[in-house]
């Protein structure tokens, strides 16, 4: 085969490839467009994950509230001892002990801390939160 036709045929095919591929992409309908960029799968959540997500972004939302009001007093600076916000190594061997134990230390007081760690009015539901949003960012 002599270089002319291998140079022809070449043209010939990269030009019934380009004609191919502006077909496929000159469609400019809306309906082509959203089909052209759907994705290729997606996700279902129930409802009771759904539920689970809002319960933990409410909760994480009511920590953090709960810290900058009362807790970030203390837990800013290390005031007496308390383990700062967002150090590891102040929060490590805190956060291997059981949240109960946490729990129980902030209702009734440890060492220098008061008792309920200045937020009289936090139930023990509100004093978990704190503590989840304390050592979720000192993590």
């Amino acid at each position: 085969m002599s270089t002319p036709k291998i140079i022809l045929i070449c043209f010939i095919l990269l030009l019934s490839f380009s004609t191919y591929l502006h077909a496929e992409f000159s469609d400019q309908s809306f309906e082509a467009i959203e089909e052209r960029i759907a994705p290729i799968g997606k996700v279902r959540i129930g409802k009771e994950t759904l539920n689970q997500l809002s319960t933990y972004k409410i909760q994480a939302h009511l920590g953090k509230t709960i810290f900058e009001k009362h807790c970030i007093i203390c837990h800013s600076t290390g005031i007496a001892g308390a383990p700062r916000f967002g150090n590891k190594l102040d929060w490590q061997l805190r956060i291997k002990k059981k949240l109960s134990l946490l729990l129980e230390h902030v209702k009734n007081g440890y060492n220098a801390m008061p008792r309920k760690g200045t937020c009289l009015e936090c139930s023990a539901e509100d004093l978990k939160a704190a503590i989840f949003y304390m050592t979720k960012k000192s993590a």
